[in-house]
């Protein structure tokens, strides 16, 4: 064996151990906490510390089917869960999104068996990816006072690696790939705000940017709660604390993002000013649209050089190239593609995808995860992906329209589900923060189940102790 592989097998054995320990601890833990306390506090706090913290790049591979940390909690946590008397579910009521998402999930099973590339092993990968997340969100979270147990734990992880999200930058070391040993699949040396861009746990900064940004809405909340005398004094800086972070991994769809979550608390903090809020909104969003290609380039000069841009050769013809074009350009690379794709796609992978051998290597990166859905799922997949978005983003908008105390959380979430839904458009639904997104879907069912049957809820302020 040369010394490569033996350094490869070693680094490999460490990852494995690494997960191996971190998950023992969790279960330990949790464990210990249910007995003590019961379920509905004790599994958040650690599962959402070691998902921030732990990258997907560690993980036990089976086949097809990859166990990172937070797979394995979540399946651990769903065996507790079938400890619980079947009481705790009587409240429960199906909404349109729990069947949606069915739905969806059947629509990739499909594509995949038209194209001939599912396995069994490939088909346990999907139902993984999608289902603990989105009942972790949707079940296990009964009420939305459950929430509580793990603002605390969230708020400390998430300003922790803010932080360490700006010595990355600042350093250009990120932390946990010299402790676990992971490794990037390429490296990334982009400056942007005189940083190098910060990916933190995960595999990319977008990621990076997007998974703290869904963790916003729950840290104004636990804000809101502090503020109340209902948490730790210290929450109430936990969002402010948060900004640093946003700034290092570099995205801009990120900061956006962020803004959008800030302008709907803002929305929901001053009751007489909604109306002025509402319109400069929409005012906003049509003089986009409206001026969509000068809007595009300002966006583009403050990170891209546009006055000495790059060209590329697209189907002969020469494009400006930039990451900000790249988006647009995607359109032209893969418009055969597009035509072909069909009900059901091309499946995954993308080795069947039509494309010009030619092309430029950075466009095998479908960076619209809407054109990347259409291509792996066909229009089946995009549509039934548009109907799941559209039931969740309608659960909140009950919460929304009838008040109560889950107000704020709504609000606050339907900004971070408007600046996902314009993410969507620069980034694919990469599973770094697609877990954290299709948790976040599972709440929104949660406070949707809530205001539909407030006589079954007691109020937000009571302590959550199961018998």
């Amino acid at each position: 064996m040369t010394t490569v592989h033996m350094l490869a097998g070693t680094h490999g054995r460490m990852k494995e151990i690494i997960l191996a320990v971190v998950c023992l601890v969790g279960m330990v833990v949790v464990w210990d906490r249910t007995r003590r306390h019961g379920l509905a506090i004790a599994w958040q706090g650690p599962l959402f510390v070691i998902a921030l913290s732990v990258p997907i790049a560690v993980h036990f591979q089976i086949r097809s089917v990859y166990l990172d940390a937070r797979m394995i909690m979540a399946l651990f946590i769903g065996l507790l869960f079938l400890t619980r008397p079947p009481h705790f579910l009587a409240n429960l009521r199906p909404v349109a999104a729990d069947f949606a998402l069915l739905i969806l999930i059947v629509s990739f099973i499909s594509s995949e068996f038209s194209n001939r590339t599912v396995t069994p092993f490939g088909f346990a990968q999907v139902l993984l990816q999608w289902l603990p997340p989105y009942a972790l969100g949707r079940l296990f979270v009964t009420e939305s006072r459950d929430l509580r147990h793990f603002m605390g734990p969230v708020c400390g992880a998430a300003v922790v690696w803010s932080f360490l999200s700006v010595v990355e930058g600042l350093t250009h070391v990120n932390l946990w790939q010299k402790i676990a040993a992971t490794q990037m699949d390429y490296e990334i040396t982009e400056i942007r705000l005189g940083m190098k861009r910060a990916f933190g746990s995960q595999a990319h900064p977008i990621s990076w940017g997007v998974t703290l940004a869904l963790m916003l809405p729950v840290m104004i909340e636990a804000a809101r709660l502090a503020k109340r005398g209902e948490g730790q004094r210290w929450w109430i800086a936990a969002p402010w604390l948060m900004i640093p972070g946003y700034l290092a991994c570099g995205s801009r769809a990120v900061q956006m993002m962020a803004a959008l979550i800030v302008v709907a608390n803002l929305y929901y903090l001053f009751p007489r000013a909604r109306a002025g809020i509402l319109w400069l909104f929409l005012g906003l969003t049509f003089a986009f649209f409206a001026f969509r290609a000068e809007v595009v380039e300002l966006i583009s000069s403050t990170v891209d050089d546009i006055k000495n841009p790059e060209y590329i050769v697209i189907n002969g013809e020469i494009h400006p190239y930039s990451g900000t074009s790249h988006r647009d350009l995607l359109f032209l690379v893969y418009k055969d593609a597009i035509v072909e794709a069909g009900l059901l796609g091309f499946g995954n992978p993308l080795q069947n995808v039509p494309l010009d051998p030619y092309v430029d290597a950075r466009f095998v990166s479908v960076d619209n995860h809407f054109l990347h859905c259409y291509l792996h799922n066909g229009v089946l997949g995009l549509v039934f992906f548009f109907a799941f978005f559209a039931c969740v983003v309608a659960n909140l908008i009950v919460v929304i329209v009838r008040g109560g105390e889950d107000l704020g959380l709504a609000l606050t979430l339907f900004g971070a589900f408007a600046g996902m839904f314009i993410t969507f458009r620069t980034v694919w639904l990469d599973m770094n923060f697609g877990w954290f997104f299709i948790f976040m879907c599972g709440v929104a069912g949660t406070l949707a189940n809530g205001t539909l049957n407030r006589a079954a809820a007691g109020p937000y302020h009571q302590p959550h102790v199961e018998s």
